[in-house]
């Protein structure tokens, strides 16, 4: 049987960088107005393994009413480990699935450099993580009874279907989180991590994003530009492409991962003791194994627990940002390949990644709202994605279903005039946070550059090279205009 998440690759990503595993928040709250918490003291208690500790800190859920009611953020330290501290870093993977407590909590060895001399702060936004309250939208046993199965093979004529499970599934979002909802963007985000940063007695911000965290990041550069000392962007999004071309975003983000994907399929082909997957010819098996997984779907109609051709899609994606699982991926595929009906799993639960990552994005993002529009991007995506393309060209309808728009959100040039020192971290073969956007996002900052000759998303951990750079810049401010690393796939060696 094979485990598979049925999202599309932004939140494919952190739910296969998250991985589930036990935190004990340990911190009391303040009283339910957080006015004042801009002032005070973290309360920080020892919880979990390897000396982290954790807190909540209240924020005001709505910014314009600073005294009214508060919601509570999640913090997470680990106290730097060389007994010379030179301040906080605030670590923010985005707000999928934890945002940052885990992500510190978790992956260690990515922040040890870094943690050498700095306190390392994990930082979940608003309705996310360990955050109160969280984000609620639907249950996985509700996604099946609103949606069908999931579609790799997706047609024009599948729009008005597509449209009526997004709005059964926003539906439930508004039920669930309604008051909620309005007051998770980015932007907002970005406010509270002031309070963060004042809470902390730092004059200015150390902070380091992954992934969709850039947007954050770059939202609080933008509102707060003389009290950040350095940012560190690992695998930026593109901010404004991102925001106000969603789907040239989108567009690029398949292209680079269906690159990625040729990526794993040579490897594939040159490790047979890693991979017996295809027997040696990798690209024409998956290809038949999409076939199959699609005419398994239309035989099975309504079968959520039978792979089908779009969550075998989704599988395949979300391991493509992590080379060290592509050795589990193969053995996955072949098992899959041997079987003439694989089955999956049923999760159970609450779906927290949905109601995490479509709950900041919709609001977050620009699309348009002419649902012929969303046609025009199926075509497209299918056309320079073929392999993926029909799984993730109608993704979108969720937010053109979302039944709110965001109390504040900033749009314009997304530039840094005030020269706050940057350093991206980006791989020439990412397939969640394409290079070609990183570099954009590089040139328009004016920032420093790691450039890594690899693959995969998330740079931090990957090699001493990049982690050395990283945490030299935090410290200093600085960092050579341009570096360069390699990091291997699994079998080479490093």
């Amino acid at each position: 049987m094979i485990a598979v998440h049925g999202r599309k690759p932004l939140e494919i990503a952190v739910v296969a960088l998250v991985l589930v595993a036990s935190f004990l928040m340990v911190g009391t709250r303040s009283s339910s107005s957080a006015t004042n918490a801009e002032h005070e003291a973290i309360d920080w208690r020892a919880c979990g393994d390897g000396g982290y500790q954790c807190a909540m800190l209240p924020v005001p859920i709505d910014y314009s009413k600073p005294s009214g009611p508060s919601i509570h953020i999640a913090l997470t330290r680990k106290p730097a480990t060389s007994g010379l501290n030179r301040g906080s870093v605030v670590v923010n993977a985005g707000t999928q699935n934890g945002g940052g407590t885990d992500f510190v909590q978790q992956f260690p060895q990515a922040f040890a450099e870094i943690n050498r001399f700095h306190d390392v702060i994990g930082l979940d936004t608003r309705g996310v993580g360990h955050s109160s309250p969280l984000v609620s939208c639907v249950t996985y046993a509700e996604e099946r009874r609103i949606e069908a199965p999931l579609s790799a093979a997706q047609t024009t004529a599948d729009r008005e279907q597509r449209i009526k499970e997004a709005t059964g599934l926003a539906s439930k979002c508004q039920q669930r989180s309604g008051r909620l909802l309005p007051h998770l963007s980015s932007t907002t985000s970005a406010r509270d991590l002031d309070r963060v940063r004042a809470a902390l007695g730092e004059r200015q911000l150390r902070l380091v994003t992954a992934a969709g965290g850039s947007t954050l990041a770059e939202n609080y550069l933008a509102l707060f530009p003389d009290r950040v000392a350095a940012l560190v962007l690992d695998s930026p999004f593109d901010t404004p492409q991102y925001i106000e071309r969603p789907f040239a975003f989108d567009i690029d983000q398949s292209v680079a991962t269906e690159e990625t994907m040729s990526t794993f399929f040579a490897w594939c082909k040159s490790n047979e003791e890693l991979c017996t997957f295809g027997d040696g010819h990798p690209r024409r098996a998956f290809t038949a194994l999409l076939d199959k997984t699609r005419k398994n779907r239309l035989s099975h109609p309504g079968r959520w627990d039978v792979l089908t051709d779009g969550a075998l899609v989704d599988l395949v994606s979300g391991a493509m940002l992590f080379p060290q699982q592509w050795p589990d991926l193969a053995k996955n595929l072949a098992g899959a390949e041997e079987q003439a009906v694989p089955m999956v799993p049923l999760k159970q639960g609450d779906d927290r990644a949905f109601a995490e990552f479509y709950s900041q994005t919709c609001l977050d993002r620009t699309f348009p709202d002419d649902p012929a529009r969303f046609d025009d991007q199926l075509r497209r995506s299918k056309h320079v994605a073929p392999l993926i393309g029909g799984r993730y060209g109608y993704a979108e309808f969720k937010c053109y279903a979302w039944p709110t728009e965001a109390t504040e959100r900033l749009t314009g040039s997304w530039s840094n005039p005030h020269g706050v020192p940057v350093l991206v971290l980006s791989a020439d073969d990412d397939p969640l946070a394409p290079h070609t956007g990183a570099r954009r996002t590089a040139s328009r900052l004016g920032a420093s550059t790691v450039d890594v000759h690899g693959s995969g998303s998330i740079q931090l951990g990957r090699h001493s090279c990049i982690d050395t750079t990283a945490a030299m810049f935090l410290t200093i401010g600085w960092a050579p205009k341009r570096t360069t690393c390699t990091t291997s796939l699994p079998g080479a060696s490093s």
